[in-house]
């Protein structure tokens, strides 16, 4: 079954900080999502502002409110590596952002967690992000020996993306992921949300979250997993 996602309101002042944020982290750093450093380059900005919204997003998730997000980023601006992997400093949560792009239906995107971030007994969590006019969504979540193949081998067989963007990386697909728990009046997004999502980005009828949930029941055999970050 497709877990059901969360929505994360924000208002313009959260986007306005994330934005800040995102500006002050594009000094320097490696990427583990872009192949080459010219690519990195044209989507340096792009790539800053989906890992920001989405750690703004987990402090929400985590905390309630953006005060832990904005700490652990001032404590990772002070880093030589000016990253922190979490929104919440001594959380074991990480949030993966992805920027939802045209018409591809919200069920194809993939949780990609490259190996060198890897952290024994954490969990990491997708967030799409649709733009600034719409929150922001919270599709599921995956633990650490779910992503390496330590659980439910036979069902995903492909768990290391061979080629693409995500090449060498552990990836999952929505449909893969567990559910996350509501917290802090944070709660799951509607089916009319999900659809206005849909109609927004133009994806196709047959495409759309409430179409395609049947094809995904075989996978729940064992029930729905529900994680509480």
């Amino acid at each position: 079954m497709l877990p059901r996602p969360l929505i994360v309101p924000f208002s313009p002042t959260d986007c306005d900080i994330a934005a800040k944020w995102a500006v002050l982290a594009e000094r320097g750093g490696v990427s583990y999502v872009r192949e080459t450093g010219e690519e990195r380059d044209t989507t340096l900005s792009e790539d800053q502002l989906t890992g920001q919204l989405s750690l703004l997003a987990g402090s929400r998730l985590l905390t309630g409110d953006i005060e832990a997000y904005r700490t652990a980023r001032a404590y990772a601006f002070e880093q030589p590596s000016g990253s922190h992997p979490t929104p919440v400093r001594g959380s074991d949560v990480c949030f993966k952002g992805s920027l939802l792009r045209g018409p591809q239906p919200l069920w194809r995107y993939r949780l990609s967690v490259p190996p060198k971030e890897m952290r024994v007994g954490w969990t990491y969590a997708l967030v799409l992000i649709p733009d600034l006019i719409v929150p922001l969504l919270v599709p599921g979540c995956s633990t650490f020996a779910l992503i390496i193949g330590c659980a439910t081998v036979r069902m995903f067989p492909d768990t290391i993306a061979g080629s693409g963007v995500f090449k060498g990386k552990y990836t999952l697909q929505v449909p893969q992921l567990d559910v996350i728990a509501p917290s802090h009046g944070i709660q799951y997004a509607s089916d009319a949300l999900i659809a206005a999502l849909e109609t927004h980005l133009g994806v196709r009828e047959d495409e759309r979250w409430a179409a395609v949930q049947p094809r995904w029941a075989h996978y729940a055999t064992q029930g729905v997993t529900v994680v509480t970050v």
